[in-house]
C-alpha cells in the first residue's frame, strides 16, 4: 500500500500549511535562527515540535487568543516545580548528591505516563508503553544494564531504574538557557517585525511561533537540552528507545554506533507527519533519523515512510495492546465490579474523557448532554474514566446535580473497565482501539461542530454523535441493537488488520526480538 500523504490531506489545508511554512520558516533570516544547535537537538527540532501543536483545522485559519489558549495552568506550574525539586535540593544542600550515574547499556525515553498493570501474575507498576518490553527483557537479557530517563518524579516501586531529567541540570545551565534564549528570542522579535510590516495576515503558525520564541518556552527547551546531554553523554547507552510523543528524532551525540529506535505510542495525524517531512526536507539530514521506527500497522507504516523521519519503519503492532489478547484469563467481572462499587445488575457504559484538550464549552455541553442521556436510561450505570492529564478533583462533572456518575481517576486500570463494559463512549481517545480489541462497541461523542479527528466512525468501528439530543439513542442502539453491533463486529475486523497488525499478543516479543539483534555482541549473555 503506497502512501502519499498528501492524499490523505485536503488541498486546502495542504496549500495553507506549505505556504504559510515558505513564508516563516524557509526564509533566509528564520534559517539563520533555526539552525543553531542546543546541544542535544537543533533548535529547528524543537519548533518544530511546537508547531505540531496546532490544531489540525489547517495552520491559515485566523486564530485569537480564545481559539488557542496557552496551557500554563496553576496546575503545570506545580507539576515542574515539583519536578526540578530534586534539583533545587542538591544546589542549597551541597552534601547530598544525584542519583548515581553509571553507564547502561539500554536507555527508554518516557513520556512520564506510569501505571499499575495486571500481567496476569501480579501487579506491576512502569510505563504505559514500555512496561512489556522491559519485563520481557529482564527475562531474556538478565544482565542487560536499562534505565528510563523522564521529566517527572516516577512511582518508587516502578519496575526499572529512572533517571528524572531535571534532577540533572546544574546552575550554570541556567545562565546559559537564560542567554540563549533570550538571543533567541531578539532575533525572532526582529523578524517578526519585518513580517508586520509586510502585513503577514495572523495563522496558527505565526501564534505558535510567537509562544515558541518566548523565554517561558525557549529557556526550559534548553535547560532540558543541556541535561538531556549530560545524562547521554554519561550513561553512554547502546540502544535508546523512545515514546515518539517525547522523542522521534535521533539526537547528537559523541556515540556514534548508537541505535535509536522509536515505537509509536498512539494514532498519527497526516498533518503532523507533513511538518515532519517539510521540516527534515528542509533542515535534516541522514544523521537525525531514528534507525527504526516500529509502527502498529501499515497505514502507519506507509505514513512514516513517507515522513521520513526514520531510516527503516517496521510493522510489529503495539506491545502495550498484547496484555488485551488474554484480558479473559487476567480479569474477572464480577470482581471489577465489587471493586469499583457498580451495580451488578446494571449494564456498564464506560465514557473516557478528555476534559484537558476541550474548550470549556465542549465540556460543558457533552456533561449536560450526557447526564441527561444517562437520566432516561435506568438498566445502565455510567462510570467516568478521566484521563490522567485530567484535572483528577473532577470539579466539572459534579458541578452538574442531575446525575451522579461512578468518577474513576487516572490509578484505576483502565484495560479492566474496557474488558467489563458493555458499551464505551469517548471523543478521539486511543481507549478506542483498546475497546475494538476488546469487542466492545464504541461511540463517538463529538459535539464541536469540527469534523472527527480521526476516523473511528468512518472506518466503521464506532457509532457518531454530533448533537446531543441523538446521545440517548446512540446509546440505546449500541446495548441493544443487534444488527447494528454484527455491522460494528465487522469493521473492527477491518480496523485490526489495517491499523494495528495483528491481535495476537506477540508484538512485544517482536519489538524484543528487533531490540536483541541490535545489541552488541559483548554485551549479550
Amino acid at each position: 500500500m503506497k502512501m502519499d500523504i498528501e492524499k490523505v490531506i485536503e488541498d486546502s489545508k495542504i496549500f495553507g500549511i506549505k505556504e504559510d511554512f515558505n513564508k516563516f520558516i524557509c526564509s533566509k533570516h528564520m534559517k539563520r535562527i533555526l539552525n543553531d544547535r542546543t546541544v542535544f537537538f537543533d533548535l529547528w527540532y524543537h519548533c518544530m515540535n511546537q508547531l505540531l501543536m496546532m490544531d489540525e483545522k489547517g495552520v491559515s485559519d485566523d486564530i485569537t487568543s480564545n481559539n488557542y489558549r496557552t496551557k500554563y495552568n496553576s496546575s503545570n506550574i506545580r507539576k515542574k516545580l515539583e519536578a526540578i525539586k530534586p534539583s533545587l535540593n542538591s544546589w542549597i544542600r551541597f552534601t547530598q548528591k544525584n542519583p548515581d550515574l553509571r553507564t547502561l547499556d539500554l536507555i527508554f525515553i518516557s513520556r512520564d505516563r506510569f501505571v499499575k498493570i495486571n500481567n496476569g501474575n501480579e501487579w506491576i507498576t512502569s510505563d504505559y508503553l514500555f512496561f512489556s518490553i522491559i519485563e520481557k527483557l529482564k527475562e531474556t537479557n538478565p544482565n542487560l544494564k536499562m534505565g528510563m530517563i523522564c521529566t517527572s518524579i516516577p512511582p518508587r516501586d516502578i519496575n526499572i531504574d529512572t533517571y528524572n531529567v531535571y534532577q540533572y541540570i546544574k546552575p550554570r545551565d541556567i545562565i546559559k538557557a537564560l542567554y540563549f534564549s533570550s538571543k533567541k528570542k531578539t532575533q525572532w522579535i526582529h523578524f517578526r517585525n519585518k513580517i508586520k510590516k509586510n502585513k503577514t495576515q495572523n495563522s496558527a503558525m505565526l501564534y505558535q511561533l510567537n509562544l515558541f520564541f518566548s523565554l517561558k518556552m525557549l529557556f526550559p527547551r534548553y535547560l532540558v537540552d543541556y541535561s538531556y546531554n549530560r545524562l547521554f553523554s554519561t550513561l553512554n547507552p547502546s540502544i535508546v528507545i523512545s515514546n515518539d510523543d517525547s522523542m522521534q528524532l535521533k539526537p547528537h551525540t559523541t556515540n556514534k554506533s548508537l541505535k535509536f529506535i522509536t515505537i509509536q505510542s498512539a494514532i498519527m495525524s497526516p498533518m503532523n507527519e507533513l511538518y515532519r517531512r517539510l521540516f527534515i526536507s528542509e533542515f535534516g539530514d541522514e544523521s537525525v533519523k531514528s534507525d527504526y521506527f516500529v509502527c502498529t500497522g501499515e497505514y502507519f507504516r506507509e505514513l512514516k515512510k513517507d515522513s521520513c523521519v526514520s531510516k527503516n519503519t517496521v510493522v510489529m503492532g503495539q506491545p502495550r495492546y498484547d496484555i488485551l489478547n488474554k484480558a479473559a484469563e487476567i480479569y474477572d467481572k464480577s470482581k471489577i465490579i465489587r471493586d469499583f462499587g457498580l451495580d451488578p445488575n446494571k449494564k456498564i457504559i464506560l465514557w473516557t474523557t478528555q476534559t484537558h484538550g476541550l474548550s470549556y464549552e465542549e465540556n460543558i455541553n457533552n456533561i449536560n448532554s450526557m447526564y441527561k442521556a444517562m437520566s432516561t436510561i435506568t438498566d445502565a450505570q455510567l462510570v467516568i474514566k478521566l484521563h490522567p492529564g485530567e484535572d483528577q478533583k473532577a470539579s466539572l462533572y459534579t458541578q452538574n446535580k442531575d446525575y451522579k456518575p461512578v468518577i474513576l481517576g487516572r490509578d484505576a486500570d483502565v484495560h479492566a473497565l474496557l474488558y467489563a463494559c458493555d458499551i464505551m463512549i469517548t471523543k478521539n481517545s486511543t481507549t478506542a482501539l483498546e475497546a475494538a480489541l476488546l469487542d466492545k462497541p464504541v461511540i463517538i461523542l463529538n459535539l464541536s461542530n469540527e469534523p472527527d479527528r480521526l476516523d473511528y466512525v468512518n472506518e466503521g468501528i464506532a457509532i457518531g454523535v454530533y448533537d446531543s439530543e441523538s446521545l440517548g439513542s446512540a446509546i440505546d442502539q449500541a446495548l441493544n441493537d443487534n444488527h447494528l453491533r454484527n455491522q460494528l463486529n465487522e469493521g473492527r475486523e477491518k480496523y485490526i488488520e489495517k491499523y494495528l497488525y495483528k491481535n495476537d499478543g506477540k508484538a512485544t516479543e517482536r519489538v524484543v526480538n528487533l531490540i536483541e539483534s541490535l545489541i552488541p555482541e559483548d554485551l549479550k549473555n
